[in-house]
C-alpha cells in the first residue's frame, strides 16, 4: 500500500512539475522602445503564441504594424540588447544610471510585408533581454490644382515610378496618394508648356 501511495505521489509531483515547466516565466524580456519618428505596434510570437518574453534559442516571430498614415521602413527596424547589465534570468528594464556601453544588434531576418503593410521578421532569442525600435515613414498625398493640371503630363516618384496625369484625355488625376516620405518627385510638363512656378505646401488632411 505504501509503495502504491509513493508511486502516486511521484506521478503527482511529476505532473505538477510538468505543468510548472509549461507555464514557467520566460528567462528574458521582449520590449519595445517608442520610435522617435512615426508610430505603430510591435508584437512578438513564439510557436504562434503572443509573448512578452522568450528563452535563449527560441525562434521569435515579430510583427510591426504601422498606424494609419504611416508605412514601416522595413530595413530601419532594429533589435538590440545590452550585454553588460543583463544577467541570466533578469527581467528588469535598465535604469538610467546603468552603464550600457556594450550594445549588441540582434540579427533580424526580414520575411515579408503583407498587403496591409505589416512587416514580419524572425530572430533567434539571445541570452539577454531584447529591446526593439520600430521605424516608420510618413505617407502623403500630392494634390494638383485643377486649373493648372493641363500643364502637367506626368509625375514621377522614386517609390512608385511614373504616374500619368491623363488617360485618353478624358480622365485626369488630381492627386497621387501614399507617397512615401523622402521620395523624389519629378513633374513633367505637357509638350509646349513650361512651369511658371511650383508651390509645395505642408498639409495633413485638406487639399491645398
Amino acid at each position: 500500500m505504501k509503495k502504491k501511495l509513493f508511486s502516486l505521489l511521484v506521478l503527482f509531483v511529476a505532473a505538477v512539475s510538468s505543468a510548472w515547466a509549461t507555464d514557467a516565466v520566460p528567462a528574458y524580456n521582449l520590449s519595445v522602445e517608442a520610435s522617435k519618428h512615426g508610430t505603430g505596434t510591435v508584437k512578438f510570437f513564439v510557436n504562434s503564441k503572443e509573448v512578452t518574453g522568450a528563452n535563449e534559442g527560441d525562434m521569435v516571430t515579430m510583427t510591426v504594424t504601422p498606424d494609419e498614415g504611416w508605412w514601416v521602413d522595413a530595413f530601419g527596424v532594429k533589435a538590440e540588447y545590452y550585454g553588460n547589465w543583463e544577467t541570466a534570468g533578469s527581467r528588469r528594464v535598465p535604469a538610467a544610471s546603468d552603464n550600457m556601453d556594450i550594445k549588441t544588434t540582434v540579427d533580424l531576418k526580414y520575411e515579408r510585408k503583407t498587403l496591409e503593410g505589416v512587416a514580419i521578421y524572425t530572430f533567434k532569442m539571445p541570452a539577454n533581454n531584447v529591446r526593439v525600435t520600430g521605424a516608420y515613414k510618413k505617407l502623403s498625398t500630392l494634390y494638383f490644382n485643377p486649373a493648372d493640371k493641363t500643364d502637367l503630363m506626368l509625375v514621377n516618384t522614386s517609390t512608385y515610378g511614373d504616374v500619368n496625369l491623363e488617360d485618353g484625355k478624358t480622365v485626369k488625376i488630381e492627386k497621387v496618394e501614399e507617397i512615401l516620405e523622402g521620395a523624389e518627385i519629378k513633374l513633367k510638363a505637357q509638350p509646349g508648356y513650361k512651369f511658371k512656378w511650383v508651390v509645395v505646401k505642408n498639409t495633413s488632411s485638406s487639399q491645398p
